[in-house]
């Protein structure tokens, strides 16, 4: 009777180990738009768009060991990247939440997030920032310490 008992509960301990296994990490929300840019040229994909998915689920695997970082933000900053490389802009109609945990809890607001995917060598560190605001501009202090994506930047050149 043990034996079954002992035998029942490794079976549910390890089904539940698979299944969490198999959960895909969803760390931001699916936005109403994503905009690409490729040096100075703008792409609008809907949810309707069949790489709509594959992007934002790329995008939430780069989140790993995140932190800020104090970098001022202006708009000349974002353009410059928008114009010279390949980004993503994810953009929502009502405001996020995002939490980092990184010398305590910090929590972040934002309606837009823009990611710099590809950029140039001067600006190479940038492909690991995720800068994030509100309906009028990008906010200081991006996140910074995300990983590269290669897939992401494959999906996003077939487009």
């Amino acid at each position: 009777m043990v034996r079954k008992i002992s035998l029942i509960l490794l079976f549910i301990i390890i089904s539940v180990f698979v299944v969490a296994c198999k959960k895909e990490t969803t760390i931001l929300a699916y936005p109403e738009k994503i905009i690409i840019y490729r040096n100075g040229t703008k792409q609008v994909l809907n949810q309707s768009n069949p790489s709509f998915n594959n992007i934002i689920m790329l995008t939430n695997k780069r989140f790993n060991n995140i932190y800020t970082e104090t970098i001022d933000v202006d708009d000349k900053c974002i353009q410059n990247a928008k114009d010279d490389g390949i980004d993503i802009e994810f953009i929502y109609a009502q405001e996020q939440e995002f939490n980092v945990v990184a010398e305590g809890l910090k929590q972040f607001k934002y309606t837009r997030l823009f990611f710099p995917l590809s950029v140039k060598n001067d600006k190479k560190n940038d492909q690991y920032l995720m800068y994030y605001g509100n309906g009028k501009k990008y906010l200081n202090n991006p996140i910074v310490n995300l990983s590269p994506s290669e897939d992401l930047i494959k999906i996003i050149d077939k487009l």
